[in-house]
């Protein structure tokens, strides 16, 4: 694993260098134990027998890789990288810089590309751009509110037995209550949707929970993301983010209601439930990072 992780380590320096016109072959030393276990005859073989034959040589102990077939390890994340950068630039507004960070972010070949295919943006490379990453965590350690606003990746809410609606829940989901009244089973009250900006201060959202039956003496508060705006239920592709109890005592009778408050823009959602008859309130928080 060594001389594995030796090899990876060279061309992951190596791929620092690669440029629109990078002309130079890689070459690495073949591990040793590789030698002690094929024949150079049997690597010439092996290397003819394959469609990279024209690719790859074998000189002494090492092993050349092609210019072309250099650049050709770098196609896919490239296609994928724009891809993704594309997808943001049309979802959200009012970007004009774009920053380069990362190891791969001193890659010559990333560079160029983001120059030529954003040129209306601003790109921006800091110096040591493979430590800002690092540095940025140490920063935000330091100061959490360096950080000014985030930009929520999923929509949020609590799933909840609404109404039931013909026009937009499933005939599946539907049930009949105590009451005789038509359900909903999992029906997903979106309280915040996918996309939004919420700053690091903190966004706070409140929401009433009603207990379905006058004898309730409790419910359990689930929160739930998904990348989809607005759905009506929550499916098999929704992520539950956590749970939360809430009761009331033994001599608490008839309806009653619940305030809940959830609180969006730092790296945790900070979840309350405050019973109005009794004013005990139920909190917790659900770490984003884990």
């Amino acid at each position: 694993m060594g001389e594995y992780f030796t090899i990876l380590k060279e061309f992951e320096n190596k791929k620092r260098s690669i440029n629109p016109d990078f002309q130079m072959s890689f070459v690495t030393k073949l591990p040793a134990i590789l030698n002690q276990n094929c024949s150079d005859q049997d690597k010439m073989k092996a290397i003819q027998a394959s469609y990279l034959k024209d690719q790859v040589k074998i000189v002494k102990d090492k092993v050349k890789i092609s210019a072309r077939m250099m650049m050709s390890f770098f196609e896919d994340s490239l296609s994928q990288t724009k891809k993704h950068v594309m997808e943001i630039l049309q979802t959200v507004t009012n970007i004009e810089h774009i920053l380069i960070v990362g190891g791969y972010g001193e890659c010559s070949l990333l560079q160029e590309t983001f120059k030529k295919e954003f040129s209306n943006k601003n790109i921006v490379i800091p110096n040591e751009c493979s430590l800002a990453v690092i540095k940025g965590a140490v920063l935000f350690g330091h100061d959490p509110m360096a950080i000014s606003s985030r930009i929520l990746r999923y929509s949020y809410g609590p799933a909840v037995h609404a109404i039931f609606d013909s026009t937009k829940h499933p005939e599946e989901k539907r049930y009949i209550d105590k009451k005789g009244i038509e359900r909903c089973n999992d029906a997903f009250d979106q309280l915040i949707a996918r996309d939004t900006k919420v700053p690091s201060s903190g966004k706070t959202l409140t929401h009433t929970a009603v207990p379905l039956y006058d004898d309730q003496k409790g419910y359990v508060l689930r929160l739930y993301c998904t990348e989809e705006n607005g759905p009506a239920v929550i499916k098999d592709n929704f992520q539950l983010v956590g749970k939360l109890n809430v009761s009331v005592p033994e001599y608490i009778q008839g309806k009653w209601e619940a305030e809940e408050h959830y609180t969006f823009g730092m790296t945790e959602i900070k979840v309350s439930s405050t019973v109005k008859e009794t004013g005990e309130t139920f909190e917790t928080s659900f770490d984003l990072l884990e």
